[in-house]
């Protein structure tokens, strides 16, 4: 084990490759770390948590995790310095750039307070056909007051290997930031025959992220063109969708299937309230495009306060047929704002096949 009090010696220890490193200060980087072995950064006191910090010159990736290499940040914040570091230098770029190995947000871990020009405001996952990523939140780590300029606010993941992962549990909480389109948190498959499998449980919160596009909280999408694999999203227990707004389609959460076999499933007291959108989905906004049958099951959720366009609460848009169960739902308080045009305050379901 490590202990570090400034950037060189957290760079002495991460070529060392020493497995467990510990901040006992305060640490301002002015170049980026490459991780490519398995280490977790932590502070020495898990009730003093101390803040890597981005310094003023300095506009790259904090860390690049490569090569198979694994990074647990735990008990420590990570902040990119956004104040001074201007949201249109095309320089910015993401905390963690996450190409071909493993980040895990564990107990304590925060990334904060960044600004990125391209993808990923906190994280961006770069996929790619020779390389596999993997990206786990847990306990209660946080992504917050972040920005992209084009998409994932807080969370980008670029889908482009079968074995990529993206998995979001425990109390975590991915809040304020901003982006193009999934201000929370982007994920799509891009090449086709990639699948995509996207599970948010337990008491995970999405919670004032606003997008300029679509999708305030979540952005999910199979890849667009169609796909000959699945994309399949699982919600469960108390997530929470509250206040994410998007300038376009889907508040709280955007999904689009473009595949046969994609599937949604919605359950065990989600609850999305207080989420706005400028044209559809208040609450939750969901398209099965003209290759995919709708295959939708929302049990057990509650929909409230929420507002867009049409479908304040729910839009649900199906090019081919299909199904839509939902039973046992609150579905309470959601406004449809079109006055002239738009329709179903609480629920617009619209079947084009």
């Amino acid at each position: 084990m490590a202990i570090v009090n400034n950037q060189d010696e957290l760079r002495a220890a991460i070529t060392a490759q020493d497995s467990a490193i510990q901040v006992d200060t305060d640490i301002t980087l002015t170049s980026p770390l490459v991780i490519r072995y398995a280490v977790v950064i932590s502070s020495t006191d898990s009730a003093n948590v101390h803040t890597i910090f981005k310094d003023a010159s300095f506009f790259g990736n904090m860390f690049s995790i490569t090569n198979g290499g694994s990074l647990t940040f735990r008990n420590i914040t990570v902040d990119g310095n956004a104040e001074n570091h201007p949201s249109d230098n095309s320089a910015n770029r993401s905390i963690v750039s996450l190409a071909g190995g493993t980040l895990t947000l564990d107990t304590g871990a925060v990334l904060q307070n960044n600004n990125a020009y391209t993808e990923g405001g906190a994280v961006y996952m770069s996929g790619s056909a020779n390389y596999t990523n993997a990206l786990v939140m847990r306990d209660n780590a946080k992504v917050t007051g972040c920005y992209s300029r084009t998409s994932g606010g807080g969370i980008m993941a670029a889908l482009r290997n079968n074995g990529d992962s993206v998995s979001i549990t425990g109390r975590s909480v991915i809040s304020n930031n901003r982006g193009s389109s999934g201000a929370g948190l982007y994920f799509r498959s891009y090449l086709e025959g990639v699948e995509g499998n996207l599970t948010l449980g337990d008491n995970v919160q999405f919670r004032d992220n606003r997008a300029a596009g679509n999708g305030g909280g979540v952005y999910c999408s199979n890849f667009i063109n169609g796909n000959t694999a699945p994309l399949n999203l699982t919600i469960n227990n108390a997530v929470n969708f509250t206040n994410n707004t998007a300038g376009g389609y889907g508040g709280g959460l955007y999904y689009m299937g473009t595949f046969s076999g994609d599937s949604v499933r919605l359950s065990g007291g989600a609850e999305f309230a207080q989420n706005s959108a400028v044209t559809a989905g208040g609450g939750i906004y969901m398209i099965f495009q003209a290759e995919s049958a709708a295959n939708a099951e929302i049990l057990d959720i509650t929909l409230e306060d929420n507002s867009a366009g049409s479908g304040g609460g729910l839009y649900f848009q199906t090019q081919n047929g299909g199904k839509i169960n939902l039973s046992g739902t609150q579905i309470n308080s959601n406004t449809s704002t079109n006055v002239a045009n738009g329709h179903g305050g609480g629920i617009y379901i619209i079947n084009n096949s």
